[in-house]
């Protein structure tokens, strides 16, 4: 008895040590828990990028401004006229659309902001031009009798001057404003009482090509008249092909000419032609635009006015026409010139509409302009001396070849070039160390295996030998 039961002991010592290892290490699976960390909390970002819409609220708050300053200028005036001036303020932006194309419904968008700065100056400016009569008052007779008008049909405007605008295939138009602006369909709206001089500018990206070179167009509006009295000052400069005024005599516009690429001015010499001169509008050219000759029709209807520092073109009798009228067309060249200015006048507040087209009353030459071509550069990699060798005559190209400033300059005659070796020291990697597992109860459950076996083994001898005995 005593022989089985320290049999069946040393079986059940043997047994334990087969128990698995995770029945002895549930505290240490355990404690890896708590390094389990989260802190990705992003939520106050949106918190922070709300108040973005505070400077919302200063917009509000600017008409109350506006108003007051309003209520200064008023005290100048007498009380009804104040009275008057502010009712039509609220309706007379339905009025100055009916020049525009477009209808009335959105107008009010341009006369927010009612901030009466410009008024004060404007006098200023009319009562400076007040000593310029009118052009029906004063003139030198129609533009055909002018010393560089020709009204030759059978003229041609030479290919030298065969660059005008065109607006037909823009690529972009860039629009800044000091003031804001209103954007329609085919034009943008400006509003001049609200805007500061050389503020307004709309530059035409891609009006043609100079030279082979693709060149923009920026219009400036430099100054302006508004007329006595009025309430509002419109300009509306168009996408393709012109302006209309509402509420100013007069308006001086800059034209430049730019590089599409390097921004820089650009010298062009070409044409420029307008179209629909009516209703006692007129149009001042300076002595800068540098003007070659006028080109008109034979009954042109267009008087003409020589002043100090410009020249003064326009109709006198009040008639209306048409862009397809010829009669009314101002065709002119100028040479070799990066801008120019054109101030636009209309005797009384008519609306009027200038325009200007890519064409012209006679015929102008065409020729091909031949852009600038360059061929590849090639670097030759012959050695010279291989060069001279050769009898036969090769010809010369008259282009050089550049080479680039960053290479190596070339080893001389007879001499190897040499390679610089670097001998590149390769470290032995450090050898990775082992990380260190949590210790269980492996070790304890190894000391019962040893013994069970052992106990095992040396009952099963016993018993073995004794029972060979």
């Amino acid at each position: 008895m005593f022989r089985k039961s320290v049999y069946l002991f040393s079986v059940a010592i043997l047994g334990l040590s087969l128990v698995p290892s995770s029945a002895w290490a549930d505290e240490a699976i355990e404690s890896a828990a708590p390094a389990i960390t989260t802190e990705l909390v992003e939520s106050p970002v949106n918190s922070v990028e709300q108040p973005v819409a505070e400077p919302e609220e200063t917009v509000v708050e600017a008409p109350t401004e506006q108003q007051a300053s309003i209520g200064e200028e008023a005290a100048e005036l007498p009380a009804t006229e104040n009275q008057e001036s502010n009712t039509e303020e609220i309706e007379v932006p339905a009025e100055p659309v009916a020049a525009p194309e477009e209808p009335a419904a959105a107008e009010p968008k341009t006369i927010e902001p009612e901030k009466k700065v410009e008024p004060f100056a404007a006098p200023q400016q009319k009562a400076a031009r007040a000593a310029i009569p009118f052009l029906k008052d004063d003139n030198d007779g129609k533009i055909v009798d002018h010393e560089k008008a020709i009204t030759d049909e059978e003229a041609k405007i030479s290919a030298e001057y065969n660059f005008m605008p065109n607006f037909d295939q823009l690529d972009d138009i860039v629009v800044q404003s000091s003031a804001g602006y209103t954007e329609r369909t085919s034009y943008f709206v400006f509003d001049l009482k609200n805007a500061a001089k050389n503020s307004i500018t709309v530059i035409y990206k891609n009006v043609g090509t100079y030279n082979g070179k693709v060149i923009d167009m920026k219009v400036t509006v430099k100054d302006w008249t508004v007329f006595t009295g009025s309430v509002y000052a419109q300009l509306s400069i168009s996408k393709r092909n012109g302006i209309t005024m509402n509420g100013i005599s007069d308006v001086r516009l800059n034209y430049s000419f730019l590089d599409n690429l390097t921004a820089k001015a650009a010298n062009v010499s070409g044409f420029f032609n307008f179209t629909d001169i009516d209703l006692k509008q007129s149009i001042d050219l300076f002595d800068h635009n540098n003007v070659q000759n006028f080109y008109v029709t034979k009954g042109n209807e267009l008087y003409v006015k020589t002043h100090n520092g410009f020249i003064r073109v326009g109709e006198i009798n009040g008639d209306r026409t048409n862009d397809l009228n010829m009669d009314h067309w101002l065709t002119y060249t100028y040479k070799n010139i990066s801008n120019f200015d054109v101030r636009y006048n209309q005797d009384y507040d008519s609306g009027a509409v200038f325009n200007y087209t890519y064409q012209a009353p006679i015929v102008i030459e065409e020729t091909a302009v031949v852009p600038e071509t360059k061929e590849p550069e090639v670097v030759e990699e012959t050695p010279i001396e291989e060069e001279t060798a050769t009898d036969e005559v090769v010809p010369v190209k008259t282009e050089t070849a550049t080479v680039s400033l960053a290479a190596k300059a070339a080893p001389a005659k007879g001499e190897v070039a040499k390679t610089e070796v670097k001998k590149v020291e390769v470290k032995k990697a450090e050898p990775l160390k082992q990380a260190v597992l949590p210790q269980t109860n492996d070790k304890v459950s190894s000391i019962f295996i040893t013994l069970g076996g052992a106990c095992l083994f040396l009952f099963t001898a016993l018993f073995l030998n004794k029972k060979k005995v």
